[in-house]
């Protein structure tokens, strides 16, 4: 019984990372006995399969340079994926202002210019003020 639910759980993470919360949320989905689970959880630990840290800097990644998210966005994405706040703080501090201020440009760069369309969208993405400040001065400055 054991091993159907780690088989399943192994198809399941051959897709991309996940983080043992995900993982959690389904094998409960595949009404897996709580205490089996546990162990397919410690054993999934053990051997490096499901890691919320690898997991968190890849997400970062992913939302910075592919979604074009800004760090509160990221933060509030993660936190619902109930990765530690430890994790979070860390993973967070990796991304520069630089690297804000490009991921924000590229998305900017993509919709007409509208300044205060613009304001709202970057917002609502996660940049904080400062950002969308320095972004709308750089569009600025180069129309």
């Amino acid at each position: 019984m054991e091993e159907q639910f780690m088989n399943k759980i192994l198809k399941y993470l051959a897709g991309s990372n996940k983080s043992i919360e995900q993982v959690k949320k389904k094998l409960a989905e595949y009404d897996c006995p709580k205490q089996i689970a546990e162990k397919i959880i410690a054993s999934l630990i053990e051997y490096n399969y499901v890691d919320d840290e690898v997991f968190a800097k890849n997400f970062v990644y992913d939302s910075l340079t592919l979604k074009h998210y800004g760090k509160i966005k990221i933060k509030f994405d993660l936190e619902q994926k109930k990765i530690s706040s430890d994790i979070i703080s860390s993973v967070l501090a990796d991304i520069s202002k630089d690297d804000e201020i490009e991921s924000a440009l590229i998305f900017a760069k993509r919709k007409p210019f509208d300044e205060n369309k613009l304001k709202n969208m970057l917002y609502r993405r996660g940049f904080s003020f400062g950002i969308i400040s320095e972004v709308i001065n750089k569009i600025k400055e180069c129309d």
